[in-house]
């Protein structure tokens, strides 16, 4: 038991004793002094797997004569990954002297943090770009499924591919491998590269939440506007039609297009609120028996009056008659298309009114009302109704006064600033190459 409990101990303490040493520049160990081209200061690769890391990373130097440091370190502190990167390079030498064709691969294992530090040589051969393709497409995937050594190992070998490749070419023939690869590069991550960056995922979860929200929010308005709106009108068969009308709402379709959820919900709700009022007009009070049917509108045309037909022709209301299968009782029930306050004869009582404009009696100033004549004229009967209306005062003319506005060009100072950066007398056993600062660096 006592076995068991320290094995428990040492499996959960082994991951904060594993990156808890912190590396400095210049604490890193040198792998050249041991012949070597690897370090691996949190014991991440076999001991197996680096002996053939080592071998390859020797075969790169011997067929194409660039060096290459390999580096994972447990912990760099607080210090930025790209800053060490620089700084261990230029503290190496990495590369040749004059060529400067050197190329550090960096792992901080606590931050997740890989860096690729080339030399001045190598700026053109491999690109920040085609790094960026190359971690991507080999690496990145291995160290997010902890198969560490295969990711290095691939990323090595597509390395070598691209330096042999170009070892022989001319300069003319290999300034257009590189803009090629180059494009390639850029089609590679264009193709593959997520709507949303990594790290930014909870911007998902955030812009899914809003669209519910604001998708209930729609739904609750527009049924409580309908429902208000239904109340509103005095008969069943006006709320009918006003739900009928509400399917062209233009506001109902602008919204269906990013919101389509929540507006079928709210078509399926005007569908069932209009069957449902349709039912209530079914029950007939002769005979109390649920068998009323609507009449066609040409079967309808006998049942009708003159007025009412009037009413249609205007567009003013419509009337609809219903007839009891049971009893051969029939009702109507009218549907107002238009206010009925303004349409509304007082003589045959039918909306069939037509308002006419007469003359004007007094015109408005901007001190005092107006006042005009109007008349309704009945379409159906043909009373007459004289009224007048009061017109509004006209607005005080504004005052327009031309302004001028003058622009001030503001002086833009460009602050330039170069950066010398001096490396520093090392073992010579690397061979003294430089670096610019050029790279790539990523996560996982």
């Amino acid at each position: 038991m006592e076995k068991f409990k320290l094995l428990i101990f040492i499996t959960l303490i082994h991951p904060i004793l594993l990156y808890s040493e912190s590396y400095t520049v210049s604490s890193v160990p040198n792998p050249k002094f041991d012949d070597a081209y690897m370090v691996d200061m949190a014991n991440i690769i076999h001991i197996d797997d680096e002996l053939v890391l080592n071998n390859l990373l020797k075969e790169i130097e011997d067929t194409t004569e660039v060096q290459i440091a390999l580096v994972i370190l447990p912990s760099i502190g607080e210090e930025v990954p790209k800053d060490f990167a620089v700084n261990l390079f230029q503290k190496w030498g990495i590369g040749h002297a004059g060529s400067d064709n050197g190329l550090l691969f960096l792992f901080v294992m606590d931050q997740r943090r890989f860096e690729f530090e080339v030399g001045y040589g190598l700026e053109g051969t491999l690109p920040d770009i085609l790094l960026r393709r190359i971690s991507e497409q080999f690496l990145v995937p291995k160290l997010k499924s902890q198969d560490t050594t295969v990711g290095i190992y691939d990323t090595l070998i597509e390395i070598k591919r691209i330096l042999t490749e170009q070892k022989n070419l001319s300069p003319e023939e290999k300034k257009a491998r590189n803009q090629q690869i180059i494009a390639e590069a850029q089609e590679y991550i264009s193709e593959n590269e997520p709507f949303i960056q990594e790290g930014y995922e909870w911007l998902y979860w955030l812009f899914g939440i809003m669209y519910v929200l604001i998708s209930i929010f729609i739904l609750f308005m527009f049924i409580g506007h309908y429902v208000e709106k239904t109340e509103a009108d005095a008969d069943f068969a006006t709320r009918k039609e006003s739900l009928r009308k509400e399917k062209w709402n233009p506001y109902f379709w602008l919204l269906a297009i990013p919101f389509f959820l929540p507006m079928i919900l709210v078509a399926l709700f005007l569908h069932f609120m209009r069957k449902e009022l349709e039912e209530d007009l079914k029950d007939c009070e002769a005979c109390k028996k649920h068998s009323f049917e609507r009449l066609s509108r040409h079967k309808s045309l006998s049942h009708k009056v003159a007025g009412e037909l009037k009413e249609e022709s205007m567009g003013n209301a419509k009337t609809e008659v219903w007839l009891c299968s049971s009893c051969g009782h029939t009702k109507k029930e009218k549907i107002m298309l238009k206010s009925y306050k303004i349409n509304y004869c007082n003589k045959c009582y039918f909306y069939t009114n037509e308002s006419k404009y007469i003359r004007t009696k007094v015109y408005a100033t901007t001190t005092s009302t107006g006042l005009e004549e109007w008349k309704d004229v009945c379409k159906n009967c043909g009373n007459e109704f004289k009224y007048e209306t009061i017109k509004a005062k006209r607005p005080e003319p504004s005052s327009s006064s031309s302004s001028s506005s003058s622009y001030s060009s503001s002086s833009i100072r460009s602050s330039s600033y170069s950066s010398s950066s001096s490396s520093s007398s090392s073992s010579s056993s690397w061979g003294g190459g430089r670096s610019g600062g050029g790279g790539y660096g990523g996560s996982w």
